[in-house]
Order: C-alpha cells, then structure tokens, then sequence
C-alpha cells in the first residue's frame, strides 16, 4: 500500500491554484501502487521503460533511476531520481 500526497495543479495549469490531494494505492511496488492511485483520479498511464543505476557503494550508497510513462492522452512524461532507499527511489525528486 502506497499513501502519497500529490499537488494537483489542474486542467489549467498557472490559473487554478494547486490542490494538495492524498492518495493511496496497491501495487507489486511503488511504481505500481502510484499508477493505482492516479487512476483514482481518471488518469490511466503505463511505465514504458525503467532503469537504475548505482551512483556510489557502501552501505550508504545512492543509485538513480529514470522511467518514461505513457497516458491515454498521446502524451510521453520522463523522470528521473536519486535516493539511498530502493523502496523510495522510483518516486524520488
């Protein structure tokens, strides 16, 4: 179970004053349970590709990933991350 807080800035972007909205949603893992929660919402997208890589070693070590999703709209969103935590890293900033 994923539960997130998303800012939704709505259908017009730089007019309507963003929402802050909290989500849920079950997956395999978090990319999954994301996508589950935004459909909630009417959004229907799909990861098209996913990568990690390691940026250092140790017990501490950060790796970063990258993903290209898909919506219905004929729309391709690419993001990347970086974080210590494998579990948090597909949703980092």
């Amino acid at each position: 179970m994923l539960k997130a807080r998303l800012l939704d800035r709505g259908v017009n972007v730089g007019v309507d004053a963003p929402v802050e909205r909290e989500v849920s949603g079950i997956g395999n893992g978090p990319i999954a349970a994301f996508l589950n929660a935004i459909s909630n919402f009417g959004v229907d997208a799909s990861i098209m590709d996913y990568a990690e890589h390691t940026m250092s070693v140790g017990t501490d070590a950060m790796a970063a990933c990258t993903w290209n999703a898909r919506s219905a709209r004929p729309m391709t969103r690419r993001s990347c991350g970086a974080s210590a935590s494998i579990r948090r890293l597909p949703l980092a900033p």
